[in-house]
């Protein structure tokens, strides 16, 4: 099987992430840079996977990429998507980006929304965690002791 340097793609995000209807009743996609996903995969999967990470590029688990990975991933790549999505920087510096319609959410309610997606994020990835440790003989290359939550622990931005 052929190695894929994406566990997830730019559609597979917009339908686990972003599927709340927008002011016009439709689902809006996002552009979703390929940076943004590898960014966020080596950020937040590798760290916690570890040696399982190449098996899940080579597509070997499929069943743990579909049920448990891609969910928690694609909240992941949403955090890091979440800043640029209210504000662009361009040749004329920072602006705001809102339609005709719309108004930008105020700087509260962004963080909320960040607060909520990193912990949805974070309960998806230590459930697939959780699924790991419960199957020790199809995931024999995981390592609690080598995963990063358990060595870390992350509130309100501060390392615990």
């Amino acid at each position: 099987m052929t190695e894929n340097k994406f566990l997830i793609s730019a559609r597979e995000v917009n339908a686990l992430a972003f599927s709340t209807p927008d002011s016009t009743g439709n689902n809006a996609s996002v552009a979703v840079p390929e940076t943004t996903l590898l960014s966020a995969q080596e950020k937040f999967i590798r760290p916690v996977v570890g040696a399982l990470y190449e098996r899940l590029e080579r597509r070997e688990l499929p069943e743990l990429l579909e049920n448990y990975i891609k969910p928690a991933l694609a909240l992941y790549v949403k955090l890091l998507l979440l800043p640029g999505l209210a504000v662009s920087a361009g040749r004329t510096g920072l602006v705001y980006n809102y339609g005709n319609h719309l108004k930008p959410a105020d700087e509260e309610a962004s963080r909320a929304l960040a607060r909520r997606t990193r912990t949805d994020a974070e309960t998806l990835m230590r459930r697939a965690i959780a699924h790991i440790e419960a199957h020790p003989d199809r995931y024999p290359e995981y390592r609690p002791a080598e995963n990063v939550l358990n060595r870390l622990s992350l509130r309100s931005q501060m390392l615990l």
